[in-house]
């Protein structure tokens, strides 16, 4: 199963590997990938390790952003926000 496009292999991680490696479920695996890619496309991460530079008011801050544009913009459901951001805890 290929979970990463060739853009995304350019700025492959080692945490988003990590990630990949304790996850069983190959679907789990490709909804966290994209949960992950799609949180980083949001605030314009190019490389994934960068999300885990950040401080904790920092990412509590770029939660809460993601969050209102989810449920704003997107019009997601909560259960589905949820799986979004179960990958970005274990990220």
């Amino acid at each position: 199963m290929q979970l990463l496009d060739e853009e995304d292999k350019k700025k492959s991680s080692v945490s988003l590997q990590i990630l990949k490696d304790s996850i069983y479920s190959n679907y789990t695996k490709k909804v966290y990938v994209n949960a992950i890619k799609m949180y980083s496309r949001y605030f314009d991460i190019k490389d994934y390790d960068n999300l885990l530079t950040f401080d904790k008011n920092q990412t509590v801050d770029m939660i809460r952003k993601f969050i209102l544009y989810l449920r704003n913009e997107r019009q997601l459901s909560h259960g589905r926000m949820n799986v979004l951001f179960a990958a970005r805890i274990r990220h």
